[in-house]
C-alpha cells in the first residue's frame, strides 16, 4: 500500500475532481475554514481516513442508493457515517444554491443587457424621428 505522503499527494490531486469524495470534503473544509485534522475529528477517525475518504467516489445524492453508499465508503473509512452524510448533503446544498444564484445573476444580467440594448434602440428611432434630415 502506498505510504501517507503518496496519499496525501493522490488525495490532493483529486480534491480537484468532482468525480471523488476528496473534492466535497475539500469544498466542506474551506466553507468552514478547517484543515483534514479538524475533519478527522468531525468525522471521528483518523487522518489516514480522511486521506481514504478523498479518494472514493462521490455518491449521488440524488440517488436512492445514497445512504447505503455513504455507508460503504463509512465503513471503508472507519468514520462516523451518519457525520459523513451530514457533510456530503450540506455541500450538495451549498452547491445547488450556488449554481442557482449563478443562473439568477447570469438571468439578471441578460436582462439588464437587454434593457440596455431596448432603451439605446428607442433612443436611436427618437433620434432619427427629431432629425431634420428625416422630415
Amino acid at each position: 500500500m502506498a505510504n501517507n505522503r503518496e496519499l496525501a499527494w493522490i488525495a490532493t490531486r483529486a480534491s480537484d475532481d468532482a468525480f471523488f469524495l476528496g473534492r466535497a470534503l475539500a469544498e466542506y473544509k474551506q466553507f468552514h475554514d478547517i484543515n483534514d485534522d479538524a475533519l478527522a475529528v468531525i468525522l471521528e477517525c483518523k487522518l489516514e481516513d480522511v486521506l481514504k475518504l478523498d479518494l472514493c467516489r462521490l455518491p449521488d445524492d440524488q440517488s436512492p442508493g445514497f445512504q447505503s453508499d455513504v455507508r460503504r465508503i463509512a465503513d471503508f473509512a472507519s468514520c462516523n457515517f451518519i457525520n459523513l452524510v451530514q457533510i456530503l448533503r450540506e455541500v450538495a446544498s451549498v452547491t445547488s444554491l450556488q449554481t442557482l444564484r449563478g443562473d439568477a445573476s447570469t438571468s439578471l444580467l441578460m436582462a439588464a443587457r437587454d434593457r440596455g440594448q431596448n432603451e439605446t434602440r428607442k433612443q436611436k428611432r427618437k433620434d432619427s424621428k427629431d432629425d431634420p434630415k428625416n422630415k
